[in-house]
């Protein structure tokens, strides 16, 4: 008699959710960039932006426009994903890992070793 052995493997996709009012000004669009590049690239994130149903598109035009869009996967209504989330400080509705005004050099730092 043979024993069998079953293996598990569990595919772990971490998700960054960064809320959408922070790729807008005042908020830096190339730090926004910059966030979405490392957690992609160094992080293995798949980042998500979400917003409310009808900004999508004006979210996804705003960012393609300015070179933004490279490493965000999706743009989701709030709260259809869970992840580590990116959330406007004022947004007292929803929680976030990380409250902030705006992305900035002032929180760069911050941000990125918080990923």
């Amino acid at each position: 008699m043979q024993k069998s052995s079953i293996f598990f493997v569990y595919l772990i996709i971490m998700l960054l959710i960064i809320d959408g009012i922070l790729c807008e000004p005042p908020s830096e669009t190339t730090l926004f960039r910059d966030i979405t590049l490392y957690a992609s690239v160094f992080k293995d994130r798949e980042v998500i932006l979400e917003c409310e149903k009808d900004m999508k598109d004006f979210y996804y035009k705003w960012l393609k426009s300015r070179g933004a869009y490279d490493f965000v996967k999706e743009i989701v209504s709030y709260g259809k994903e869970d992840g580590f989330v990116i959330r406007y400080k004022f947004n007292k509705l929803l929680k976030g890992n990380v409250k902030v005004r705006k992305i900035g050099y002032h929180n760069f730092e911050k941000i990125i070793n918080l990923l």
